[in-house]
C-alpha cells in the first residue's frame, strides 16, 4: 500500500539530464532553423522598402485667442481651441489633399522594373505621362514601357476584368505621341507620352511601369499617412508628419500642403473682403440714391412755396 505513491512520484519526475542530451543530439535541427532564419530576414530587409517619417508644423493666425469666457466656449475639454481643430479639418481635408497631388504630378506613379526589388521613380522619371483621358475602370492598372533607343519606346497594357471588354495592346512610339484605345463608343485611355525634361531616356531593354491613379484612391491613400495634430493645447500650432517610402516625397508632400492651405485661406480671405468691399459699395450705392430722392423731395415744397409768394406779390 505504501509503495503505490513511490512509485507514482517516480513516473512524475522529469529527468532534465536525460531531455538535454537527446536536444544535443539534435543540435543540427537547431543551427539549420536559426540560418534560415537569417536568411529570410536579409531577405525581408532587402526587398521591404523603409518608410521615412517628414515632420513639419503650421502656424495658426487665431485671432480669437483670449482669457475671457468667448474663449473657454470655443474650446474642447482639454483645452485645445476649437479654430485650432477647424484648420486641422481643412489642412486635411481632401480639397487640399487633390491640390497637392495636382501640383507635384502625384496622379502618375513611376516604377523601374529593371532592377530588383522594383522601386519607385520619384522626382525625376525618365518620360513624363500626361492623362488626356482614361477610363475609371483602367485607372490604378499597369502601363508597361520598355526602351527601344533614345526617341522610341514600347508601351503594352491589357485588361481581362469584368466590368470592361478585355483588350491587349501594344505598340512602338516616339517620345511626344499620344496612345489611345477606343472600342465603338468605349474609350479606354488617351496619354500623351512626352520626354522628360531632366534625364534622357536609358539604355534600351531598360523597362518602366506607369500607374495612372485613382484621384479619390489616391488622396484616401495620403491621407491615410498623413497625420496632423495641435503641438500642444496652448499654442496654435499645427504639428504634420507624413510617411513615404520615398524621403524626398515625404518631404515635398507636406511643403505642398502647408503651400496649398496657405493659398486657400488666402484665396478665401481675399473673396470675403470682395464680396464685403462690393457690398459696402452697393449699400453706399443705394444710400446715396435715396439721399438725392429725400433732398428732390424736400425741395419740391419750397419750389411750390416760391411760385405761390411770387404769385402773390
Amino acid at each position: 500500500m505504501n509503495n503505490r505513491p513511490v512509485n507514482k512520484r517516480k513516473e512524475d519526475e522529469l529527468d532534465l539530464s536525460q531531455l538535454f542530451k537527446e536536444i544535443l543530439s539534435k543540435w543540427y535541427y537547431f543551427l539549420i532553423t536559426g540560418v534560415l532564419l537569417a536568411l529570410l530576414t536579409l531577405v525581408y530587409v532587402y526587398v521591404k522598402l523603409p518608410v521615412y517619417q517628414a515632420t513639419s508644423s503650421v502656424l495658426v493666425d487665431d485671432s480669437k485667442t483670449s482669457d475671457n469666457f468667448e474663449d473657454f466656449l470655443t474650446s474642447d475639454l482639454f483645452g485645445t481651441n476649437t479654430s485650432v481643430m477647424t484648420e486641422i479639418g481643412k489642412i486635411t481635408s481632401k480639397t487640399v489633399i487633390q491640390h497637392t497631388i495636382e501640383k507635384l504630378g502625384l496622379r502618375v506613379e513611376y516604377y523601374n522594373t529593371s532592377v530588383f526589388p522594383i522601386r519607385p521613380i520619384y522626382p525625376y522619371p525618365p518620360f513624363l505621362v500626361s492623362v488626356n483621358k482614361i477610363n475609371q475602370f483602367i485607372q490604378d492598372q499597369e502601363f508597361y514601357v520598355t526602351v527601344i533607343d533614345k526617341n522610341h519606346i514600347k508601351v503594352e497594357s491589357s485588361y481581362d476584368d469584368d466590368d470592361l471588354p478585355e483588350y491587349d495592346y501594344s505598340k512602338v512610339i516616339s517620345l511626344g505621341e499620344t496612345i489611345s484605345l477606343k472600342k465603338d463608343t468605349l474609350n479606354y485611355f488617351n496619354l500623351t507620352i512626352r520626354p522628360s525634361d531632366t534625364i534622357p531616356l536609358p539604355e534600351a531593354g531598360s523597362t518602366f511601369t506607369f500607374i495612372v491613379r485613382n484621384v479619390n484612391k489616391l488622396s484616401n491613400d495620403i491621407y491615410d499617412n498623413l497625420a496632423a495634430e495641435p503641438f500642444d493645447q496652448d499654442a496654435n500650432i499645427i504639428l504634420m508628419n507624413y510617411e513615404d517610402v520615398i524621403p524626398v516625397r515625404s518631404i515635398d508632400v507636406l511643403n505642398t500642403i502647408g503651400e496649398v492651405y496657405i493659398d486657400l485661406d488666402v484665396e478665401s480671405k481675399a473673396t470675403v473682403a470682395a464680396l464685403t468691399l462690393k457690398f459696402v459699395e452697393d449699400q453706399l450705392a443705394f444710400t446715396g440714391d435715396r439721399s438725392e430722392e429725400h433732398t428732390s423731395e424736400l425741395q419740391s415744397p419750397c419750389n411750390l412755396v416760391c411760385r405761390l409768394l411770387l404769385e402773390k406779390k
